[in-house]
C-alpha cells in the first residue's frame, strides 16, 4: 500500500495518468489523476475498463490506436500513440500514450502497464508552428509570382511601347479617309488598354 502511494504520489506530480490494463479480463487500474485529466469521476472511470476507454477515443483515431494495442500485444512490441480523447465534458483533449507488454510464464502477454499524459498544449504549439510555415510558404509563393508578374511585365511593356510607336508612324500616315484608318485608331486605343493593364502589374509586382 505504502509503494502503491508514493506511485500514486509520483504520477500525479509528473501529471502522468499511470495504468495497468489486465489483457485476459479487459479490466484497467489506474494510478494517478483521473479526474485531473479526464475530468470522470475516478470509480466510475475505472468501472468503465478497456472498452469505456476506447469508446472515449476519436472516431477518426480510434482504429489505428486499437490495432496499434493488439499489435503490442501479439508482438510484444512498445506501444505508443497519440490520440484525441473525450472528457466528461464533451471537450476534445489530445493524449500521450505509452505501454509495455508484461508476459506470464508461458511467455502469453498478461498485462500492459503504461501511462497516460495530456498534450493539448504541446499540440497547440505544435499546429501554431504549422500554421505560420504554412504562411510562410504561402508568402514566398506570393513573392515568387510577384518577381514572375514584375518580370512578365516589363517585357510585355516593351513590346507594347515598340507596337504603339509604330501604330503611331503608321496612322500618321495614313489619310483619315483610308478605310484602314478607323482599325488602326482601334488597334492604337487597344495597345493603350493593354499598357495600362501592363502598368497594374507592375503595381502588383512591387507590392508583393
Amino acid at each position: 500500500r505504502i509503494a502503491e502511494e508514493r506511485y500514486r504520489c509520483s504520477s500525479e506530480a509528473s501529471d502522468h495518468l499511470v495504468y495497468e490494463y489486465d489483457i485476459a479480463k479487459r479490466e484497467i487500474e489506474y494510478i494517478g489523476s483521473i479526474e485531473g485529466i479526464t475530468g470522470y469521476d475516478p470509480e466510475t472511470f475505472q468501472r468503465a475498463g478497456f472498452d469505456g476507454w476506447k469508446d472515449k477515443i476519436h472516431p477518426e483515431d480510434q482504429t489505428e490506436v486499437i490495432r496499434r494495442v493488439e499489435e503490442c500485444i501479439r508482438t510484444g512490441s512498445a506501444f505508443h500513440a497519440e490520440y484525441r480523447f473525450r472528457k466528461a465534458n464533451g471537450e476534445w483533449t489530445h493524449i500521450e500514450d505509452i505501454g509495455t507488454i508484461t508476459q506470464g510464464h508461458n511467455d502469453k502477454p498478461v498485462m500492459m502497464v503504461g501511462a497516460m499524459k495530456d498534450i493539448s498544449e504541446r499540440v497547440r504549439a505544435r499546429e501554431e508552428r504549422e500554421n505560420l510555415e504554412r504562411e510562410r510558404h504561402q508568402l514566398q509563393k506570393m513573392e515568387s509570382l510577384g518577381r514572375l508578374a514584375g518580370g512578365v511585365a516589363h517585357d510585355f511593356n516593351n513590346l507594347l511601347t515598340s507596337i504603339m510607336g509604330n501604330l503611331q508612324m503608321v496612322i500618321m500616315d495614313f489619310p483619315e479617309t483610308n478605310p484602314h484608318f478607323t482599325n488602326l485608331e482601334e488597334a492604337f486605343a487597344s495597345a493603350q488598354s493593354a499598357s495600362a493593364l501592363t502598368a497594374q502589374l507592375l503595381a502588383f509586382s512591387r507590392k508583393k
